[in-house]
């Protein structure tokens, strides 16, 4: 079920990209638009209702309130409330919504990734179905590939032809399934199990010490860093600011370089951008922890010894973190400080 919710949440992110992108080229935004006529390029097509009748030979973005496809797209995303599939998908479909329905006329020759409420498919489809829904409906159609499931109830009957394997959680709910033709089913148990106190400990200390180690590193071959970092008074301004600058490049920067990505001509730009992304994000918090270490051993009035500020920041932020709600809370604001922080230190200075 992970999975599944790792691929629902990339798929609602497309819902943030035209904020960011309504001044590019590629994009039509209006309350209500229809697209016509033929692309020959990477398109974004943005609004309450949106409709498409276009040919796009390329990377296709639908998101709207209502999106509704009737043409033809080498590769289709569409995200909103109430999502309708026609047309032609000449490759891969990736669609995330509140009601999703593919209609009879749609062909979709190739894989179908699909996150919702309720999910209903009435065309054929080509190869594999990936679904996470609470509903996902089966009746009278084929698919080619397999079926693999993280969903409440399947709806089949004596028309659902599965040629490959069906796979579902065991408690999911199914009835009429010796009606349907499937070649194989295959049920999984979703893991309950949570780690012990003392496994979590271990988790812990050695993340501690892996981060520990990295940050040392870095501030060992990166001296003008450390001392920048000492030279920035704390107080609650800056304190918040960096966090709400930390919140708005977690957000802006993967969004951006998907953008980029889609583009294609800017294709070594993106990858090197969600590179330096990932390497911020594990970097922000033994950055921050640094910070709250000096914060606190300012309260014993002794000079500064930046690795002691630094074991002392990363062990006790990362005990904290074994709280539960209370470490979760405390973590992500020292995640987004010291994201805020590395961002503040990589702006030119006037």
């Amino acid at each position: 079920m992970r999975k599944f919710k790792q691929l629902l949440m990339a798929l609602i992110m497309m819902l943030f990209v035209p904020m960011f992108v309504s001044a590019a080229g590629i994009v039509e935004a209006d309350d209500q638009i229809t697209t016509e006529g033929e692309y020959y390029s990477n398109k974004i097509i943005a609004g309450d209702k949106v409709t498409n009748e276009a040919y796009i030979d390329g990377l296709a973005l639908l998101t709207g309130n209502s999106v509704k496809n009737n043409g033809k797209l080498s590769y289709g995303f569409l995200a909103g409330n109430d999502i309708t599939i026609k047309g032609e998908i000449e490759k891969d479909l990736f669609a995330a919504g509140n009601d999703i329905t593919i209609e009879e006329d749609a062909i979709i020759p190739r894989d179908v990734y699909l996150a919702g409420n309720k999910v209903v498919i009435k065309a054929n489809i080509g190869r594999t179905l990936y679904v996470a829904a609470n509903i996902l409906d089966l009746r009278d159609v084929t698919v080619n590939g397999n079926v693999k499931t993280a969903v409440e109830e399947i709806l089949v009957n004596d028309n659902t032809v599965i040629n490959g394997t069906l796979s579902y959680e065991e408690n999911t709910i199914i009835g009429n399934l010796d009606a349907a033709t499937i070649n194989d089913v295959v049920t999984y148990k979703e893991s309950t199990v949570k780690p012990s106190f003392k496994e979590e400990v271990i988790d812990t200390a050695s993340s501690t010490i892996a981060l520990l180690v990295t940050v040392l590193v870095l501030f060992i071959v990166f001296k003008q860093l450390r001392e920048t970092i000492d030279e920035i008074e704390f107080d609650v301004a800056s304190f918040v600011k960096n966090i709400i600058l930390g919140f708005a490049f977690l957000i802006v920067v993967p969004v951006a370089s998907v953008l980029l990505m889609i583009t294609g001509v800017f294709l070594p730009l993106s990858l090197i951008a969600l590179a330096l992304y990932a390497i911020v994000l594990y970097l922000s918090v033994g950055i921050g922890s640094y910070v709250i270490g000096r914060l606190l051993w300012n309260i014993t009035k002794k000079d500064h010894n930046w690795f002691i500020d630094l074991i002392i920041g990363i062990v006790l932020v990362n005990i904290v973190g074994l709280i539960p709600v209370v470490g979760e809370i405390v973590e992500s604001l020292i995640t987004f400080y010291g994201i805020g922080l590395i961002a503040s230190l990589l702006k030119p200075s006037k």
